[in-house]
């Protein structure tokens, strides 16, 4: 147990070590074509593919043999590294992807387009990792470890589309005769309906009032013959 502990201690603090080592270099650019790689410009040495509309602002970099890990460097593809030193405009963090020609020894080339026109040629910059390449069992346990998308089709209603579209009409008819129900009737026709037609010729006309004012005559006898 304190063998193990030891370990991972050693291990820890090297790699505190490789991450604060500051490492000063000569800095280059270099541009995907053929001239300037190999037959296949858009592919780096870590078999990624250069995206289209590249440029200093993809803030891609190769470094040279001496300073990978698979030569004895303390760099690995995928390492994000702090340059200082360039410029303003080129100095920031990088992403290693690339390897220089075996001639050159404590440089970096900084990735760059044709259209930009940038020729870098700056020594005495300082080169630092920033955060290690995450390696394939680390990528293997966030895939592990995230969540499976949820099937939205598991918890639908309780009642299937059939039942729904059978009941569908039934209950738009219902809506339908509730809202005949309470719908409010006009006025007028409620009031006219109330009157009864006695009520409405109860009074006398006028004409009625002046005939029965008129002096009554008598009835004439009639006399035998």
């Amino acid at each position: 147990m304190l063998l193990g502990t030891a370990a991972a201690r050693t291990t820890a603090a090297r790699r505190a070590s490789a991450t604060s080592a500051v490492y000063m270099v000569k800095a280059t650019a270099y541009e995907a074509v053929p001239g300037q790689t190999d037959n296949k410009p858009f592919v780096t040495a870590d078999n990624s593919r250069i995206p289209k509309g590249y440029g200093s602002h993809t803030r891609w970099l190769a470094l040279s043999r001496d300073l990978l890990r698979p030569w004895g460097g303390p760099f690995a593809y995928g390492d994000k590294v702090r340059v200082q030193g360039i410029s303003p405009a080129f100095d920031g963090v990088y992403t290693v992807h690339d390897t220089m020609n075996r001639r050159y020894r404590h440089c970096l080339d900084v990735l760059v387009h044709p259209r930009e026109h940038v020729s870098i040629s700056q020594a005495g910059v300082k080169l630092q990792r920033v955060s290690p390449a995450l390696s394939r069992n680390s990528r293997r346990s966030l895939a592990s470890h995230r969540p499976s998308p949820k099937k939205l089709t598991a918890h639908r209603g309780s009642h299937s589309r059939q039942e729904v579209a059978q009941h569908a009409p039934r209950s738009r008819r219902r809506a339908h005769s509730a809202a005949v129900a309470v719908a409010p009737r006009p006025a007028k026709l409620a009031l006219s309906k109330k009157r009864s037609p006695l009520r409405a010729h109860s009074k006398p006309s006028r004409a009625r009032q002046q005939l029965a004012a008129l002096p009554k005559r008598a009835a004439k006898k009639r006399t035998g013959a």
